[in-house]
């Protein structure tokens, strides 16, 4: 053999070997990425629950408002309290979801609690008639009777014609000793009642015991009876005749 195809033989011999180291650098590569794309992967799925997005606030206090409420609404009074805790912490909390918490630390006995809730209120609607009187009873069961007074007087002044308001207003007169304004006040209460409804039983028996307080005992008998007219059956009515006189 010349010379000259030992140096050919040669040559394809070295290229053969170039090829083959090469593939072999290829495969390692390609073993390399899927390896890398498991671990990733792997990674990620066990990592998922925690890079998940974070709730916004607004839902948050979406859901605990819903929940307070549907136990508030269940009569589930305590339970719904922290619900209703964390839902008046958005700014964005309505003034139901405020009531029915002050409401509810009400009816657990933690009236102070309920203040500060109609209170919050009150700073943004100062002219809400309704909050301003249950916060009026509120002050009545916490003994503050003027405060009662001045929260009623602005709830009648917002909503002259509701009746409840005003024979509240009507009792707050009377335990802070304001008798006369107290007998103004059943007056038109009195007149906002229709004349078919026997709540104008109690409403006359009311002003008759501020007249008996007064010692005027004929006004007072005379009321009575209008009362018992209207309401037969009505006990305090029979008891308070029996004890005056007829």
């Amino acid at each position: 053999m010349s010379a000259e195809q030992e140096g050919r033989i040669a040559a394809r011999e070295a290229d053969s070997g170039q090829d083959i180291n090469w593939l072999w650098i290829l495969g390692l590569g390609a073993l390399a990425l899927v390896i890398v794309f498991i671990v990733f992967r792997a990674v990620n799925q066990s990592e998922g629950p925690t890079t998940k997005k974070p709730v916004s606030k607004e839902i948050t206090a979406e859901k605990s408002r819903e929940t307070g409420l549907e136990r508030f609404n269940k009569g589930q009074i305590k339970e719904a309290i922290p619900a209703l805790e964390r839902a008046v912490q958005s700014a964005k909390a309505d003034t139901g979801t405020k009531t029915a918490l002050a409401l509810a630390y009400t009816a657990t006995n933690k009236p102070q609690k309920a203040e500060a809730q109609y209170e919050a209120i009150l700073k943004d609607q100062p002219k809400d008639a309704p909050t301003l009187y249950r916060l009026g009873i509120l002050k009545q069961q916490l003994n503050r009777p003027e405060e009662s007074v001045a929260l009623l007087e602005r709830a009648v002044n917002a909503d002259p014609k509701t009746a409840q308001f005003r024979a509240e207003l009507a009792k707050a007169y009377g335990l802070a000793g304001h008798k006369d304004k107290a007998l103004s006040e059943w007056q038109r209460v009195l007149k906002l009642t229709p004349p078919q409804d026997l709540y104008r039983a109690t409403i006359l028996a009311q002003m008759a015991d501020i007249y008996l307080a007064q010692n005027q005992k004929e006004k007072a008998v005379s009321l009575y009876k209008d009362a018992l007219a209207i309401d037969p059956a009505n006990p305090y009515v029979k008891q308070q005749i029996s004890r005056v006189g007829r």
